[in-house]
């Protein structure tokens, strides 16, 4: 897993990001999610609906998430894979957070390794960030 800058970190904390997934045949999934980091600084969102992107990530478990803010003219795009997580004390954690909240369960955690980042932004467009 890259480390992250501090500013990939709020960036991504701070914003609605968007999920890409593929299906099996290819096809193109986006979706909006919150992420999240763990007290070690690994990266996650939480999975409560359970519908297309979860079931692309259980098939296939790589994962594009674009992340921006117009107001500090910032935008990158993370990729990597994901372990898709049913159990454990962070899935635990979660799910007594949200239940506290009267929010509907937690369906999965998704835990993103991230591989590669690549400026969106007016820096470099679409190229590689080195970590």
């Amino acid at each position: 897993m890259l480390k992250l800058t501090e500013d990939m970190k709020s960036l991504l904390k701070d914003n609605l990001c968007y999920i890409a997934t593929a299906s099996p045949d290819g096809g193109p999934c986006v979706a909006p999610k919150s992420c999240r980091f763990t007290a070690d600084g690994e990266l996650y969102y939480i999975e409560w609906a359970g519908k297309k992107t979860y079931e692309n990530l259980r098939k296939n478990p790589k994962i594009a998430i674009a992340a921006c803010s117009a107001d500090k003219k910032m935008s990158y795009r993370f990729e990597g894979p994901v372990k898709v997580l049913t159990e454990g004390p962070l899935f635990e954690h979660e799910n007594a957070r949200r239940k506290e909240k009267g929010k509907r369960a937690v369906v999965a955690i998704v835990m993103v390794d991230v591989t590669d980042v690549f400026d969106m932004g007016k820096k470099d467009p679409g190229g590689r960030v080195s970590l």
